[in-house]
């Protein structure tokens, strides 16, 4: 399964870089990725080599502030602006199979994120696919750390502090971590 780097921009410039991974035989479709916070699509390649055995294509950008791409990490100016880097991808992934039925995928935060995109945007898509989206946090954030956030927002909007997130907690492979 043979993997490429893809590299464009973000409405508003940034550069995103990205995986895609074709099926060896005849393409039925494609899907476009998108992966949960703090990861990037190169946590992906046992979910491509299962859409490829089904022939399927994956492609997926880094989300801003993740992975490779460009972006401050932790942070966004926007919702809007995950869901802008989200029409991208599905441009990117259109123009390579024009004439494919177009799936999204999402895991976590992307499945929030795919399932918001849907909704709000109403892409022409054969289907959406979320997987354990983040639809509420599985625990609630310390008080200070809201009011801080609430607070700095209005000051320093680009203003970001540590998620909580344990990174060794996103897999019991080493090198997936």
């Amino acid at each position: 399964m043979p993997e490429s780097q893809i590299t464009t921009k973000s409405k508003d410039g940034l550069k995103l870089v990205g995986r895609e991974w074709k099926p060896a035989g005849a393409v039925r479709g494609a899907v476009c990725l998108v992966h949960g916070h703090g990861e990037h699509t190169g946590r992906y390649p046992h979910v491509a080599t299962a859409f490829n055995q089904a022939g399927y294509a994956l492609l997926g950008l880094d989300l801003r502030g993740h992975g490779q791409s460009e972006g401050q990490r932790g942070f966004t100016p926007s919702y809007d602006a995950f869901l802008d880097d989200i029409d991208v991808a599905l441009s990117e992934t259109r123009s390579r199979f024009p004439s494919l039925p177009l799936f999204i995928y999402g895991h976590s935060l992307g499945g929030n994120l795919v399932l918001y995109h849907a909704v709000r945007r109403k892409p022409a898509l054969s289907g959406v696919i979320a997987s354990s989206p983040l639809l509420r946090l599985a625990f609630e954030p310390p008080a200070w750390k809201t009011t801080m956030g609430r607070l700095m927002s209005n000051i320093w909007p680009a203003f970001s502090m540590q998620s909580g997130l344990e990174q060794a907690a996103l897999s019991h492979d080493p090198e997936v971590v």
